[in-house]
């Protein structure tokens, strides 16, 4: 089960999401070494990222002490720090904040892990998280045991929702989950994993408000794919589905993102369809074939795996299992169907 931490006041959640949205317009990157810093926490102590070599050290950006959205998201760390903290992960909050203001936070909240003061702005700049506010958006960016920044969440506050006149995060169960070899399960939570297309620009899964997801391993070579494009691109457009999020993954070795993107032109698709190099997504979702999908709730919950229908041939199609998993997760039922057989072409794995 997934834990979700609460808080209450929720008449400023808004705000605190507006402090928080990324501009977008950043430098930092996946793959690059991160940037060094040296800044004391909550107790005057210094941190550096030169002392934490050998470590994987995971930067929680977050836009101010004492205010809702910021509490439930430290409360959520500090709740499931123990599992955090495995395999000698390192923790550490950022915020433009003074120490002065993080002693009294972290006295409330009684917060186990250091949050660091930048009242200069000096490392929300240099990690692209200084928001137009002049505050620190809320981002989180992994860094690791050699340095390098090996993954960043520019949407955790996609991992917020309402439930109650209560402000609730599962940030810290994706987070865990990203620091895992996660392995997706009907019913399980999804990482709200980051994509990146072939001119290197980073999307998340999933962004604030979205109604879902829809992840969908394609190949194209696969003839089975290429007969389902249609029916895709309809229930992409479809305004009954307004604010699902579906996202093509290309998993095969021998196609290109050269391949890929004259595809996506050919046939004017309108989802993107991003390289899964190495086989990573795939192995994380455990697809085989292609078209194969999966369907992400609004709360980050697989809902529904396997085929988009039960026929190739559009004219004898008799379950449409993906647009009936679509109205009912937008509806709020429980999915009728939420596994079938997924059929066609195999994934090209490298070996």
């Amino acid at each position: 089960m997934v834990r979700m931490v609460r808080t209450h006041n929720i008449t400023w959640m808004m705000f605190v999401f507006l402090l928080a949205f990324p501009t977008w317009a950043l430098a930092l990157r996946i793959g690059q070494k991160a940037p060094d810093f040296t800044l004391p926490d909550q107790n005057g102590v210094m941190h550096s990222l030169k002392q934490y070599s050998g470590h994987v050290v995971v930067l929680n950006f977050y836009p101010a002490d004492m205010t809702p959205g910021c509490t439930c998201e430290m409360k959520s760390l500090r709740d499931n720090i123990n599992k955090l903290h495995a395999n000698g992960v390192v923790i550490l909050g950022v915020s433009v904040d003074t120490v002065a203001s993080h002693k009294q936070f972290a006295k409330e909240l009684h917060l186990p892990f250091p949050i660091l003061a930048d009242p200069g702005k000096h490392m929300v700049k240099e990690y692209g998280a200084l928001g137009s506010n002049g505050r620190a958006n809320r981002i989180t960016v992994i860094i690791d045991k050699n340095g390098v920044v090996k993954d960043i969440d520019w949407a955790v506050n996609a991992e917020y929702t309402q439930s109650g006149g209560e402000l609730m995060t599962w940030h810290s169960a994706d987070l865990a989950l990203r620091l895992s070899d996660w392995k997706a399960k009907l019913g399980g939570l999804i990482p709200n994993f980051t994509l990146i297309d072939a001119n290197g620009k980073e999307t998340s899964l999933f962004d604030p408000g979205q109604k879902g997801a829809v992840v969908m391993f394609l190949g194209t070579r696969c003839p089975v794919c290429k007969e389902y494009l249609g029916r895709l691109d309809a229930l992409a457009n479809s305004p009954s589905f307004t604010g699902v999020h579906f996202v093509g993954l290309d998993s095969n070795v021998n196609e290109t993102e050269k391949v890929i993107s004259n595809y996506e032109n050919k046939y004017h698709l309108p989802f993107p369809i991003y390289k899964d190099t190495g086989d990573v997504l795939a192995d994380h979702f455990g697809a085989t074939h292609t078209p194969e999908v999966w369907v992400i709730n609004s709360h980050g919950i697989a809902v529904y795996h396997g085929a988009i229908d039960d026929n190739m041939n559009t004219a004898k199609v008799k379950k449409s299992y993906l647009e009936n998993a679509l109205r009912e997760m937008i509806s709020g039922q429980s999915i009728t169907t939420k596994e079938t057989h997924s059929f066609g072409c195999s994934i090209q794995r490298a070996m």
